[in-house]
Formats: structure tokens, sequence, C-alpha cells
């Protein structure tokens, strides 16, 4: 395995089409929302972020064969791509030793406003509260 310092943005990219091509999955081109939608799959994934294609990964490992992923950006990789791989732990160790404050209290708010109220509360806390040990 690769020390995290040595990937980037253009790897990952890399990594997703090749992961994409290799597991036989159906990559649906952007389209209007006008279009007719009348087609059946085993699995169809909505987002193409590390969630949606992680999922992919795992039901083609468990033997799903006709797999469609949709993503509303014409590039695949969603939020994951933009974010590098970072998220946000609280209480963690290298912030302690930089004096950040910072509590639970404070991921769940900053949760719930980028997503606009719409978290379920209970997930967000037991995220914020776990998130050092993951």
């Amino acid at each position: 395995m690769k020390p995290l310092s040595s990937f980037s943005r253009r790897n990952f990219l890399r990594t997703l089409a090749v992961t994409g091509l290799a597991s036989g999955s159906a990559f649906a081109a952007p389209t209007s929302a006008a279009q007719s939608f009348n087609e059946v799959h085993d699995l169809v994934i909505v987002g193409s972020g590390f969630a949606g294609l992680s999922a992919a990964y795992a039901a083609l490992k468990a033997g799903v064969k006709d797999i469609l992923i949709l993503d509303k950006m014409e590039a695949f990789g969603g939020n994951s791509c933009l974010c590098g791989g970072l998220m946000s732990v609280p209480l963690n160790p290298k912030q302690q030793k930089q004096g950040i404050k910072d509590s639970v209290e404070l991921m769940v708010a900053d949760m719930t406003k980028a997503g606009r109220g719409f978290n379920h509360p209970d997930l967000a806390r037991k995220f914020a509260e776990n998130a050092v040990n993951i």
C-alpha cells in the first residue's frame, strides 16, 4: 500500500476510472430531467463518491453483475474528489497538541449547517463522538 502522502487527485481519479472500467458497471452519461428512464438493473446507485463506488465494488464482489451508477455531475467522484479524502475528526490528538479547541457539539453543529438541517441528529452525534476511533 502506498503511503498517504503519495496520493494525489490525479491518482485518485485514475483509480476511480480503472475501478469503474474493471467492475463492468454501467456508467450513465448525464441526462436531462425531461428524458424518460425505463431500464431495469439489479442495482442502481445514486452518487459516485467514496460511498457509491464502495457500494458498487462490494456488490460486484458479492456477485451482482448489472450495476448502474448515476451521478448529477459530468465527472465521477462526487464530493469525495473535492475533499481529497479528508474528513473532520473532533478531539483528535493532533488538534489537542496544537491547542485547537474542538468538540463533538461543534462538529454536530457544522454537520447540521452543511447538511442544511436534513441530518439525522442522533447519527450525526454518534459519528462525531466516534470519529476519532475510526
